[in-house]
Parts: structure tokens; sequence; C-alpha cells
């Protein structure tokens, strides 16, 4: 008797085994296998320079592939040297590293190649990481902070309804992510603009808002009017015994007063409705909690004493005061901008301090 007939499917990478006849195993990419690939298309490349520069191409691109295999291994993402629209993106990279004698490039073109991998069909995402890829070499340290720093101001915001805390969380994100003196002047804004990862003369971040303005909207929770000691016990309206409990707190920034917990009126709604399955209940409570508390409004008082709040971390206050600075200015980051603001931030944060997306 014949076995009965068997089909069987994987993924890219997967192992297969057929348990009655013959054995067929399909293994993926094994981490020799792409430090080979690496060597024949570093090969490829020195074959295009004259026999001088070998020496100091074939060791920049080893700085790039030393840092970029341990990455992709870790992520279970070797396979991707299976896919010929990476190789084109490496190809890339080895000429950004094989330009560059700075170690900076070599960190930033392996983190730029691994978030390549985690989305290789997201083509907007993708374009941007490709043409990051190809200025690495041509960005000015200094403005490359700066860049950082702008796109963290919008890429994270506290996740804690405490002041105090949320604002130790904010100061760790920037200690993190400026590691030294951030641009004056306006001629860091026209080299990335020249490079792509800018474009100046709009104002996509939060129109050029002071750090007041800013954190205002995005913290509204935490400049909310509130309503004077003790505030309420209870949600009260339809729903007279439903007490308030933890959610509402003392006013950090108002003495004498009491707001809700939350870092901003959208928090908050998104909270109750993942907490509450009951539209009655839930509507009650927006109504009440934008009412009786004002959520979603900003208390000028309240605002201007979060600034000053700000402006006493060690970490948040320079980098607050150096973006007011750029009020004359006017910008915004292009998809490319972001891939390498984002790429640095994770660089700079190896004990994995940043929230990953």
């Amino acid at each position: 008797m014949r076995p009965a007939k068997q089909a069987q499917r994987g993924g890219q990478g997967s192992e297969q085994y057929q348990a009655a006849g013959d054995i067929i195993i399909h293994q993926g990419v094994t981490e020799e296998r792409v430090r080979a690939i690496m060597e024949e298309e570093t090969r490829r490349l020195v074959e295009e320079y004259s026999s001088e520069a070998h020496a100091a191409i074939e060791a920049r691109i080893g700085h790039l592939d030393d840092r970029l295999l341990p990455l992709l291994a870790d992520a279970g993402a070797l396979d991707a040297f299976a896919d010929p629209a990476m190789i084109r993106a490496y190809r890339k990279a080895q000429e950004g590293a094989a330009s560059s004698e700075r170690e900076l490039d070599y960190d930033m073109l392996a983190a730029l190649i691994a978030k390549r991998v985690e989305s290789p069909r997201e083509r907007p995402v993708v374009a941007g990481i490709d043409r990051a890829i190809e200025i690495m070499d041509r960005v000015d340290e200094r403005a490359l902070r700066g860049l950082t720093a702008a796109y963290a101001l919008t890429a994270w915001t506290p996740a804690v309804g405490s002041i105090t805390a949320g604002l130790e969380s904010l100061d760790g994100i920037f200690r993190r992510v400026i590691d030294g003196d951030l641009p004056t002047g306006t001629e860091w804004l026209d080299h990335l603009d020249i490079l792509d990862a800018m474009r100046v003369g709009t104002s996509g971040l939060g129109g050029m808002k002071t750090i007041e303005l800013y954190y205002g909207e995005q913290l509204n929770g935490y400049v909310a009017p509130g309503v004077e000691a003790p505030g309420p016990e209870f949600v009260g309206g339809a729903f007279p015994d439903s007490a308030w409990g933890s959610a509402v707190v003392d006013h950090e920034l108002k003495p004498g007063h009491r707001r809700l917990s939350t870092v901003s009126k959208a928090d908050f709604d998104k909270e109750l409705l993942a907490q509450h399955n009951r539209d009655d209940f839930n509507d009650e409570v927006i109504s009440q909690a934008a009412s009786v508390f004002g959520l979603g409004q900003q208390d000028e008082t309240a605002r201007a004493a979060l600034r000053a709040r700000i402006a006493e971390m060690p970490h948040l206050g320079p980098f607050a005061d150096w973006w007011d600075d750029l009020k004359e200015a006017s910008f915004q980051l292009t998809s490319v901008g972001r891939a390498l603001a984002r790429a640095n931030c994770f660089r700079l944060d190896p004990e994995g301090y940043l929230p990953r997306d």
C-alpha cells in the first residue's frame, strides 16, 4: 500500500517535514549564509574603486556588517537576505558606509536596515527608509540631533495621569535622545531640507507652537481647570451612586483644586470605553468630566505652571528653551526625516526605555 498523498505549506524560512516517505527539510537563510552574502556584495563594491581604496572600504563595510548581522539575528530576520529588494537596500547602505569614517553612520545604517526589514511591504515607510540610507553619510551630526529632538516631541507623550510622573517620563526620553549640543540658527534646517529630511517653510509640528501651547493641547488633562476641593465624590447625573474614586486627584498645578487623573480628554475617553461596556454610563461620565472638571479645556494658570515645571526638568527644560527659540522658524519632518530620527532614537536607547511602535 502506498502512503497517502501529503501536502504541506510553510512560510519563508520555515522547516517542513514529511513523515511518510522521504523527509524533506527546507531551512531558512543561516547566519553563515548571510555573512557570505555580505562578503560577496563587499567584493562587488570594492571592484568599482581603485586598489588604493580597497582596504578602507572593506574595513568600513565590515563595521556596518558587524552591527547589522546581530540586529537581524536577534530579530529572527536573517531571511530578509533572500529578498532582492533587501539586497538593493543593503547595497546602498554599503555605499554609505564605504564613504564614511564615522561610527555614527555605521550604527545608523544598521538601524535603518533593521527597521526596513520590519515593514518590507509598507511602501511609504520603505521609501522613506531607503532615501534615509542614501543620504546618511551626508547628514551633519548636530543637525541629526536637532531632527531627533523635534521628532521626539511629537512621537511620545506621557502615559500616566500623575503630572510629576509624566514630566519625569518625558525628561527620561529627552535625556536619552539628546546626546550633545543642539543646533542653533537656521542653517541646519536648510541642510536637512536639501537632504529631503525636512520641509522648511511649512509648520507640521503642532503649527510651530511654543512648548507651553503645544503641551497645553497634548496634555490637556494636566492643565484642565479642575474643581475646587474637595470636589464631587460621585459622578452624579443619571448615576448618582457611582463614585469617582481614585480618578479624582489633587491638582498639582492649581493648589486647592482637584482634577481627573488623566493625560488628556482623548486618553480618558479611550480608557473609559475600554473598561466599561455601557454606552449610557460612558456618555454620562464623559459629560460630567467635561462639565464638572473642565476636561478638554485649558486653564491658563495651570498651563503656565506646567511650563514652569518643565523648565525645572534637567533635560526636558533645556530642550523646551531650545524649541521656543525656534519660534521664528517653520518646518515639517518628512518621511525621510522621521526614518532618520527614529533610527537615531533607538540607537541612543540600547536599554529599551523608549516605547517601541
